[in-house]
């Protein structure tokens, strides 16, 4: 039988009682610092207490840094421009030497019929649409976030030239959507374009990249590459000449081997993805070189270019693509692999152009150069730029330098892809742990 006096079950909750008492008491020391060591403070209480002089030293703290790094991204917008001017003027995107079509060279760059006829029915008129009611295919009002034009009330402006043209329904619609990890692997943006493609006709995933180690990520295209080795915009330090030089705002780059090749596959994860009738090939072709292309692993044709700095782009049309092969047969020295894009020749088409941890400012290191010949080649309606959550802190309610590099942004984006209505989306809700 146990002794009362061996029994010390009661000093052990006097030991706890205690040590629970002192790291209350330990809560309420403020922050120290001591050999320019900032060590903060150790509360187990911060769940019901919060500590303001706390939360103001950290705003203090975090508002005396800067919130981005503008240094390394700094960019000369007349430049920008000047480039840009000189380039259309000089380079053009059709022609023999620059374009190659699947019949063969090309003088005018092929725009296809007016109507889908993988779709089906056209578009109905216009007043009809324009008195439609598309409440079954919007969410509830209350998510609802409207578009805030800044250009005014008038008619004529990016945006209002967009509506027109989408109700129209008379020429294709390209939607560029910049963003960065929240839309990696075709996240939102899938969602974004099956339903423009279920409203406005269209079909076809957009532009995919040549080679990137995260293709396999994205569900909505199947993409098998070999012989590249891939570069990204966001490590360009380490990009070599010339491909530093090559960057579209995709964010990706391939330097060629001799016999590398990339297939693209259209897979039907989402409605409309096979519904493609054309499809794009961009590269620069330094050095003469030979291209070989298989179309639905039936047909296959070889095109030779000439050596030049300019964008080229071999273009191929059929009622249905279901898989497209590049091959660089020769070459491939002098060869950069950009990307290809795939969609019906009417209706909408939106490319995914994430890039990860990039807040936006990456599209400063892009070449204006090669973003204008490509928008020459398929011009953007609208640019949608989702950028803004890799900066966001807690502490912060500041973000002044990084609202002027925003508008920088927009101004590159008017000057690369003029004529081009520019979206900007609000950041979304961001969590973190205590």
């Amino acid at each position: 039988m146990t002794n009362p006096k061996d029994d010390f079950t009661s000093r052990g909750w006097l030991v706890a009682t205690a040590a629970l008492a002192v790291l209350i008491l330990v809560s309420f020391i403020p922050p120290i610092e001591a050999g320019g060591v900032s060590l903060r403070r150790a509360s187990i209480i911060s769940d019901l207490i919060s500590f303001d002089s706390d939360k103001a030293k950290q705003t203090e703290q975090m508002e005396a840094v800067a919130e981005i790094d503008v240094e390394e991204f700094e960019v000369d917008l007349e430049q920008v421009a000047d480039e840009v001017a000189q380039t259309t003027a000089t380079a053009s995107p059709f022609g023999e030497g620059t374009s190659a079509s699947w019949e063969g060279i090309f003088d005018e760059q092929p725009m296809g019929g007016e109507t889908d006829s993988l779709r089906g029915e056209p578009l109905p008129p216009l007043e009809v649409l324009l008195e439609a009611d598309y409440s079954d295919i919007l969410p509830a009002d209350s998510l609802i976030t409207s578009i805030e034009e800044f250009r005014g009330e008038e008619f004529d402006t990016p945006m209002h030239r967009l509506y027109e043209k989408l109700l129209a329904g008379r020429e294709p619609v390209r939607v560029a959507f910049m963003g960065d990890s929240f839309v990696e692997g075709d996240i939102l943006t899938a969602d974004l374009r099956e339903l423009l493609q279920d409203t406005f006709h269209g079909g076809g995933v957009g532009y995919a990249p040549v080679a990137s180690p995260f293709t396999g990520f994205r569900q909505t295209i199947k993409t098998t590459s070999k012989g590249w080795t891939p570069y990204n915009i966001m490590q360009r330090k380490s990009t070599p000449e010339p491909y530093v030089g090559d960057y579209f705002v995709s964010g990706w780059v391939a330097r060629a081997t001799d016999g590398a090749s990339t297939r693209w596959d259209m897979v039907d994860k989402r409605r409309h993805l096979t519904e493609c009738k054309r499809a794009r090939l961009l590269f620069i072709s330094r050095t003469p070189s030979k291209i070989k292309v298989v179309l639905n692993d039936d047909v296959e044709r070889e095109f030779e270019f000439d050596g030049s700095d300019v964008v080229r782009q071999i273009v191929v049309e059929e009622e249905q693509i279901r898989s497209l092969e590049m091959r660089v047969e020769s070459g491939a020295e002098g060869f950069t692999g950009i990307g290809a894009d795939f969609d019906s020749t009417s209706g909408v088409a939106v490319d995914n152009f994430s890039v990860r941890s990039n807040n936006g400012q990456a599209m400063f290191w892009s070449s204006a150069s090669v973003n204008a010949q490509i928008h020459t080649m398929r011009p953007y309606d609208l640019v949608i730029l989702q950028y803004g959550l890799n900066i966001m802190q807690a502490d912060r309610h500041n973000y002044s330098l990084y609202g002027a590099q925003v508008e920088k942004m927009v101004r590159y984006v008017e000057s690369c892809f003029p004529g081009a209505a520019v979206l900007v989306m609000g950041v979304s809700d961001r969590s973190q742990r205590n």
